[in-house]
């Protein structure tokens, strides 16, 4: 996991070529590209980009990812990002085609994640995302999904 400003995402380049287009992809849009929904970006990055309402998320699944590491950019507002060891995680759903396993469990760090900032999880790495930080509001956000193996 990579928790960092969005300016300082140049400094990881060099960890996977999938990576660096990642960080590129991120780094050369403006605000007038966001549309809901996928963009393909190449074979190997696409973008989803979303809205939704924060919650009190403690019931949610965390989720990870076997094939594809994910940026999470927020666009508007700030998001909750509980982090978990997904080896102290249950198993409790899996969806190899659009490559997801849901996990419950406790969380054992967080981050609130403001539209200057980025975060980075690789595949293995249990995540639980939509947690407000003291009430709800909609938030608009970008993933921008590269595929490390």
């Amino acid at each position: 996991m990579i928790f960092c400003k969005k300016d300082d995402l140049a400094l990881y380049k060099g960890i996977s070529a999938t990576l660096d287009d990642a960080i590129i992809t991120v780094l050369a849009q403006n605000a007038e590209e966001y549309s809901l929904g996928r963009k393909d970006i190449s074979e190997n990055v696409y973008i989803n980009c979303m809205e939704y309402e924060t919650c009190d998320n403690t019931d949610q699944l965390f989720e990870t990812h076997e094939r594809y590491g994910d940026i999470h950019i927020s666009l508007q507002g700030t998001e909750v990002i509980h982090i978990a060891d997904v080896k102290k995680q249950e198993i409790v759903e899996v969806d190899r085609e659009n490559d997801y396993v849901g996990t419950k469990g406790t969380w054992a760090s967080c981050v609130c994640l403001t539209p200057e900032d980025a975060l980075v999880v690789f595949p293995g790495e249990a995540h639980r995302l939509k947690g407000s930080l003291e009430k709800s509001e909609i938030i608009k956000k970008e993933v921008v999904k590269f595929n490390v193996k």
